[in-house]
């Protein structure tokens, strides 16, 4: 294929031209700030707002059992810590002195951690009792849909 002067130059023009109108558009507007979510109204449906008290008493325990486990690392690392020092300073294997540490800082901490999920444990399945007991009622007062 042939190309003369004249068509080269019409190409690169509309070549240019293009380019030129993509680029001269106006920038997208920038999106705007996220705001925290409004906390949604209690759902009408008796189901409904069992399943989210359910719901939040899971997240609760969730949360509580992640502190828990946050404690009982922290003193897992001082221990770990402080043994990793003693072997550097003796002289022995760092990384047997780490094993062994951690294994008696968590055998230490394990009663006390314990403990704290048990506790959460027992606030959740009570709060879980009686938000399946209120799904249960609610349920029970729900007319079932009509089949035609």
């Amino acid at each position: 294929m042939h190309m003369n002067m004249s068509s080269k130059l019409a190409i690169a023009t509309l070549a240019t031209s293009l380019c030129a109108f993509s680029y001269a558009q106006a920038p997208a507007a920038a999106p705007a700030p996220a705001k925290a979510p409004a906390p949604a109204a209690a759902p009408a449906d008796p189901v409904v707002a069992a399943r989210v008290e359910m719901s939040d008493a899971r997240k609760v325990y969730k949360e509580k059992v992640a502190a828990a486990d946050k404690v009982r690392d922290a003193k897992v690392k001082t221990a770990v810590d402080e043994a990793v020092k003693e072997a550097k300073a003796k002289g022995t294997d760092e990384a047997v002195a780490k094993r062994d540490a951690t294994k008696k800082a968590r055998a230490a901490a394990k009663p006390e951690h314990d403990a704290a999920v048990k506790a959460a444990a027992k606030e959740r399945d009570a709060a879980l009792a009686v938000g399946r007991k209120d799904a249960g009622k609610a349920a029970a007062t729900v007319t079932p849909p009509v089949k035609q």
